[in-house]
């Protein structure tokens, strides 16, 4: 059976491995969920970021001194959010699961570290969250396995949900192997978005909302 210290990362790949990274970028309509035919176009550069760009939250001194929460969402017993800490990240870091075992074992591993938390909750809900107060969100595999599971309505929820809770100009960065020209047209909700960029990256895409 799992113990607290036991940790696994969907995708095979941590946080870590995306505190700089390499992609090709695609905009997409957020109307329209268009220009698939630019995925692999051959004239699209390569270009070279950060997480901390990607989330809009970056580590180090905080921007007028407020708190900049980061939300992991479907967060397992995955390091992602002890990570951020480890690597420069004020905080709060938010960690949210379904289940109540996960939830046990991640606050026992993280009990040490004020500024984690975790709580369990519905991603599609989150009931404990207040509107507009989160700067960014991560998942990291929770929306492709619902998704995966055909609940098309479940994976709206979330993002609708991803969109109440984020301040304004907050980004919800959502790490999928699903190709847009199926995953976009059944998951996107109409008009919610500000702007969504699909980021290639070698081995998974980065779908970047931004509110």
């Amino acid at each position: 059976s799992l113990t607290p210290s036991d940790v696994f990362e969907w995708g095979d790949f941590a946080c870590t491995d995306v505190l700089q990274y390499s992609y090709r970028p695609v905009q997409l309509d957020v109307k329209t969920t268009d220009h698939y035919d630019r995925l692999f176009a051959a004239d699209v550069p390569t270009l070279e970021t950060t997480l901390g760009e990607t989330l809009g939250v970056h580590p180090g001194k905080r921007i007028n001194q407020e708190e900049e929460p980061v939300l992991v969402l479907g967060c397992g017993n995955s390091k992602f959010g002890e990570d951020l800490i480890e690597h420069g990240w004020n905080g709060p870091i938010l960690q949210v699961d379904v289940s109540s075992r996960v939830v046990h074992d991640l606050t026992e591993r993280c009990r040490d570290e004020e500024r984690i938390q975790v709580f369990q909750d519905d991603a599609a809900v989150l009931s404990a969250i207040e509107d507009e107060t989160i700067s960014a969100l991560v998942d990291k595999g929770l929306v492709d396995a619902v998704f995966c599971a055909d609940d098309v309505q479940q994976c709206r929820e979330i993002l609708q949900t991803a969109h109440r809770v984020l301040k304004k100009g907050g980004v919800f960065c959502c790490f999928s192997f699903s190709r847009p020209q199926f995953f976009l047209p059944k998951i996107l909700p109409h008009n919610l978005w500000e702007s969504l960029e699909l980021r290639c990256l070698p081995n998974i895409y980065l779908y970047r909302f931004c509110k």
